[in-house]
């Protein structure tokens, strides 16, 4: 016997067949074929609308409760290029923290994979400019962290340009799935040297060229 996910899988190919199927005797025959395994086996047109929801799991090696700003802003920045969600995840439930990206099919899997890339890229140019920064060790973290929030706003007016909206079947998993989510207030530092690294980040993210940066393997997994 077919698990549930091996079904659904079936009906989701056989919905798409009929859509598709240039022959309407065909395309008939998939349409009444899926409705037939629904009924058989009592799943809704929502239960295959939710099953083409997935999710992936993107660590940064933070483990702390709460994330980074500027990193909670680049996995945002992400999710939204390819119509995703996502959310931090910690707690003693899990081993590591990690960041969660929920979005239609393979989505979810290539925002995770970009943001994993661009967090790299980050952190290494905040790493950098840290170096050569003076003084405190506590003025210098949070010159650098300000470094990479204006990074990081260098890359989310590239990347607004083509972002796309998640769809309400997104939303409506995690609400599901992921009940009892809170929002963590995540504060965003000021004051004149804080504002000069963000936009000395600003400047070095800006010269980031996305297709360059997200590599050949993220480029075939658009395609």
């Amino acid at each position: 016997m077919l698990s549930k996910e091996k079904l659904l899988g079936k009906i989701k190919r056989l919905l798409s067949l009929a859509r598709h199927n240039s022959e309407p005797h065909e395309a008939a025959l998939a349409l009444q074929k899926a409705h037939e395994l629904m009924n058989a086996h009592g799943f809704s047109e929502k239960d295959v609308s939710l099953s083409q929801v997935k999710e992936s799991a993107a660590r940064t090696g933070n483990n702390n409760v709460a994330p980074n700003l500027w990193s909670a802003n680049l996995a945002e920045v992400v999710a939204k290029a390819f119509g995703c969600d996502c959310f931090y995840v910690s707690g003693n439930r899990f081993r590591h923290p990690f960041f969660n990206f929920v979005g239609l099919e393979h989505k979810a899997e290539i925002s995770a994979y970009c943001f994993e890339v661009l967090f790299r890229f980050c952190k290494k140019a905040r790493s950098e400019y840290y170096q050569k920064l003076r003084g405190k060790r506590s003025s210098r973290i949070k010159k650098a962290n300000a470094f990479a929030i204006g990074w990081v706003i260098a890359v989310r007016l590239k990347v607004d340009a083509f972002a796309t909206a998640t769809p309400d079947i997104v939303k409506e998993y995690i609400l599901s799935k992921w009940r009892g989510l809170t929002e963590i207030e995540l504060k965003n530092p000021k004051g004149r040297a804080i504002d000069s690294a963000k936009t000395e980040g600003f400047i070095e993210g800006d010269k980031v060229e996305l297709h360059n940066a997200v590599g050949a393997k993220f480029q075939k997994k658009i395609n």
